[in-house]
């Protein structure tokens, strides 16, 4: 008793002092700002004058628009930490660290639960192997653009829900020998609650009775000891599920085409597969070969995938990949430990990583398939090296990955270094450079901001966001070149236009309108949403891209003096989508016309919406705020009164 009592001491020591290293190479990254998709996500904490009754709590926790459960538990976690907005970012990170150091905690038991169905480990090695992955994981630098970016608690979130899931399944799966009903009624609880809790707080938990089933086809079935799982339960609860899952996954690209590129990206489901298949490993890459600066949230300069040869990597990622799996499927009972942890792997990116119209690749989604892929190779060392051998080397590795943690950490504790960090590695990304112009341009580096985007004009002479954002820069420096506006003309025809383009129209139209604006003119503006009009593709009004265009093409023509034109363009665009925050803006440009009448009905429009409470959801992330809309009705009766009417504002 005595000995057991001191190896459960030392175990339980020996992990309380890898969450506090956890907790001290996190902390550098806790001082970090909120940072891209933290915004509209978290405003919405804000809407209502904050979260301070049932029907504001109600409006907030069941009005999320980030994916179609709208991730109310998610939404939840956040009232930790606020319940308005803007709010504290610390208190958003050191929750998030938390939880990823619970998340640590969760897979050392899971893992301790599944060495137990290897017979022939001694509890020591269990332990030793446990504490290492669990404690590489944890430490593991590529996982801090998860923990540190406070949105993707949601992945966090969903990842502990499958773990408690997992954990519930296998405690059931060893009761089943002494007591069925009661170990059934657990495996049911862990994989059905489990599935519900993490669906809600990302949708990537809806692949957790897949993730099961993999684990139960592999190490379970390898213990001879276990019963085989009753075959009515084990479809109702596993195999059932799986296939609903690939029929759903499967349903998108059948219905609209595997050809056809959705509506908000330039890829088709076949283009985005093939590209998954090297995305994928470049996951693993990352994984097995770390960095000091950890994740990375830049992509965009990934290359798509266009056919199976193009570019070759395509093919030799695809035979890997389905090689891996095939291998996993036929060595399952010879080599458990190894395929548990590569179907795993697959199974957690089976929503994320297949054809779901995502972008093509963030690290945080392998979140959780991580999990367990150092246990292969904890595994053999356990099993091939001296006592002291093996435990030098595990305190090493989890002594070098805490010091690339800490680099990682302290570098998203400081958010210029980070962005000027991720510009200098993604010189191709222009997302990397724009955002890093963007924070040189905020902190008063004008000069630098357009440096930095002329040089990253002559690697990427042919993208028009970034030549935009480039004569935009520009014109507020000194001024915007005539060679690189023509250019941005140019590339406007070319298009395509794409809805995450709708702030930098936006910095466009509202530009051309600034004495502090040199270089482009309201008839420039008019000339590149003309250009962009024409060119687009999307001529449904069902389409975003067409109210997008309408709208911003309606207001150049408004600012430019062309009433007629520009009223009929965004009649067009809010026919097609009924923004409150594109109607309130349309609102500001007509009385900037002078317009007063009709600038007054759409406020007022507005606002009786607004007041309405129906305004839920995404829509009213993007809706202005109520007592802005009311000091805008104001400002214009104000106005109104003070003038005359024009003949055309009477007119209508």
């Amino acid at each position: 008793m005595t000995i057991c009592r001191y190896k459960l001491l030392l175990a339980s020591s020996s992990w309380l002092i890898l969450l506090l290293l956890g907790f001290v190479v996190y902390y550098p990254g806790l001082h970090g700002n909120f940072i891209f998709d933290d915004f509209p996500n978290l405003r919405a904490l804000g809407f209502y004058g904050g979260v301070t009754d049932w029907d504001t709590f109600h409006s907030y926790v069941f009005g999320g628009f980030s994916g179609p459960t709208g991730r109310p538990i998610s939404l939840l976690s956040f009232l930790l930490n606020a319940n308005n907005w803007p709010a504290d970012p610390f208190g958003f990170k050191y929750t998030n660290v938390l939880l990823h150091l619970l998340n640590g905690t969760l897979l050392f038991t899971v893992t301790l639960q599944v060495l137990r169905l290897r017979e022939s480990l001694a509890y020591s090695q269990r332990v030793w192997i446990a504490l290492i992955v669990a404690g590489l994981w944890l430490l593991h630098p590529y996982l801090t653009s998860t923990t540190l970016y406070i949105i993707q608690r949601m992945a966090m979130l969903s990842a502990m829900f499958c773990l408690i899931g997992i954990c519930l399944y296998l405690h059931g799966r060893f009761q089943i020998m002494t007591a069925p009903t009661k170990g059934y009624a657990i495996m049911t609880l862990g994989v059905g609650l489990g599935t519900v809790l993490a669906t809600f707080s990302k949708e990537n938990g809806a692949a957790l009775a897949l993730m099961v089933l993999c684990l139960e086809s592999t190490v379970v079935r390898a213990n001879s000891r276990l019963p085989a799982l009753n075959r009515f339960w084990k479809w109702i609860v596993l195999v059932l599920p799986s296939i609903a899952l690939a029929i759903l996954l499967l349903k998108g690209p059948v219905v609209n085409g595997w050809f056809q590129d959705y509506g908000t990206r330039d890829f088709s489901p076949y283009e985005r597969v093939l590209t998954q298949f090297r995305v994928v490993l470049s996951y693993l890459q990352n994984w097995f070969i770390p960095s000091s600066s950890g994740g990375q949230i830049f992509y965009d300069d990934l290359e798509i995938s266009r056919g199976i040869f193009a570019p070759f990597t395509t093919f030799l990622s695809a035979v890997l990949v389905i090689g891996l799996i095939s291998f996993s499927i036929i060595k399952r009972k010879t080599w458990p430990i190894t395929a548990f942890a590569i179907l795993f792997y697959f199974a957690s990116l089976a929503i994320e990583s297949t054809t779901i119209r995502l972008e093509m690749k963030f690290d945080h989604r392998i979140y959780l398939g991580s999990a367990f892929l150092f246990l292969p190779i904890i595994w053999w060392v356990s099993q091939n090296l001296r006592p002291l051998l093996k435990s030098s080397l595990g305190i090493a590795v989890i002594a070098l990955f805490a010091g690339l943690t800490f680099s990682a950490s302290s570098l998203w504790g400081d958010y210029q270094k980070l962005t000027m960090v991720w510009a200098a590695q993604k010189p191709g990304s222009v997302r990397s450079q724009t955002e890093a112009a963007q924070m040189l341009f905020a902190n008063g580096r004008l000069l630098e901001s357009r440096e930095l985007l002329n040089e990253a004009a002559d690697r990427i002479p042919d993208d028009f966001r970034l030549r935009l954002t480039q004569v935009l820069v520009q014109c507020m420096t000194g001024g915007a070149s005539p060679e690189d506006v023509m250019e941005v003309k140019s590339l406007s025809e070319a298009g395509p236009y794409r809805h995450t383009d709708f702030n930098l129209l936006n910095s466009l139209i509202t530009s051309a309108s600034s004495d502090n604006c040199k270089g482009i003119s309201s008839q420039d503006a008019m000339v590149i949403t003309e250009k962009l009009l024409n060119s687009s593709s999307y001529t449904s009004p069902d389409a975003l891209a067409y109210a997008h265009l309408h709208y911003y093409h309606g207001l150049a023509l408004l600012q430019a003096g062309e009433r007629e034109k520009g009223l009929k363009m965004l009649e067009k665009a809010l026919k097609s989508r009924s923004s409150l925050h594109m109607r309130m803006n349309i609102a500001a440009y007509k009385a900037s016309a002078g317009l007063f009448k009709q600038a007054l009905n759409d406020a007022r429009f507005v606002k009786e919406r607004l007041e309405s409470g129906e305004i839920a959801g995404r829509a009213a992330a993007e809706s202005p705020p109520l007592h802005e809309v009311e000091h805008f009705i104001r400002v214009v009766e104000d106005d109104f009164a003070g003038e005359d009417q024009s003949p055309e504002d009477r007119s209508r």
